[in-house]
């Protein structure tokens, strides 16, 4: 027997349309949406602990177009170097010539 709760839930349904960046992406970057490859990338640095072996930082390069992960470094330090290095590596991988850092 299917009770209350389960009866009222309803299936989520897929977005259709591509999210639109919020008012501040807009002004910091200047435009609407990207609609090509390596037009923008995104970056995190994320911090894990691992059982016995202590902090580790995860560094990645996200192309915002594809959301394909172009380049990640598990690193012992949360240093810029790191994120640097990361950088230079997801240039290497796409071959892009020309770089603007915000």
């Amino acid at each position: 027997m299917i009770s209350r709760n389960e009866r009222r839930i309803k299936p989520r349904r897929l977005q259709k349309y591509r999210r639109i960046p919020s008012d501040s992406t807009i002004a910091l970057f200047g435009i609407l949406f990207t609609a090509a490859y390596n037009e923008l990338w995104q970056t995190d640095f994320t911090y894990l602990k691992v059982v016995h072996w202590g902090w580790y930082y995860l560094s990645t390069v996200m192309d915002d177009f594809s959301r394909y992960i172009i380049a990640w470094q598990l690193c012992r330090t949360m240093k810029a170097e790191d994120v640097k290095n990361t950088l230079d590596r997801a240039i290497i991988e796409t071959g892009v010539e020309h770089v603007q850092v915000v």
